[in-house]
């Protein structure tokens, strides 16, 4: 696990450099929900609203929207496919999303449609090191962490 600063990402996950989505493979679905510096970034998550199963996503799409203390905007999909579940308790308690954002504060489960859309997100040990370290300092340069 990456750590640094009191901020952790998972090794396993596969992460969206430019969204701060995470997926986890589980057989043919990927799990999907918002990393640490994302939602710590967007503040204490006050509402979300999520595409229902059985619409179709494109990679760097609406996927749902977030309204936070300090971010109200688009949840955008780190990969494309069909929305298969949303997290019922996410859409009634969205503060799940800072308090565990890898466990109960996921969002939705894709169906993917290209499985090479994994190549694309951050992936293994080094990289997501090396990734925490670079947007610890992109966010506290530009003001958005502490």
């Amino acid at each position: 696990m990456a750590e640094a600063s009191g901020y952790q990402l998972p090794d396993e996950l596969h992460y969206d450099r430019q969204h701060h989505l995470w997926v986890r493979p589980e057989g043919k679905l990927w799990r999907v929900g918002l990393d640490a510096i994302g939602q710590a970034a967007a503040g204490e998550v006050k509402h979300v609203q999520l595409k229902p199963p059985g619409s179709a996503v494109l990679r760097g799409k609406l996927l749902g929207s977030m309204e936070a203390g300090k971010f109200v905007g688009a949840l955008r999909s780190p990969a494309g496919g069909t929305v298969v579940q949303v997290n019922p308790r996410v859409l009634e308690q969205p503060g799940l999303v800072n308090t565990d954002p890898y466990g109960e504060g996921w969002l939705s489960v894709l169906e993917p449609t290209d499985p090479q859309d994994l190549e694309g997100l951050v992936h293994g040990p080094e990289a997501v090191d090396a990734f925490l370290a670079e947007e610890l300092e992109r966010y506290r340069r530009e003001g958005f962490l502490k």
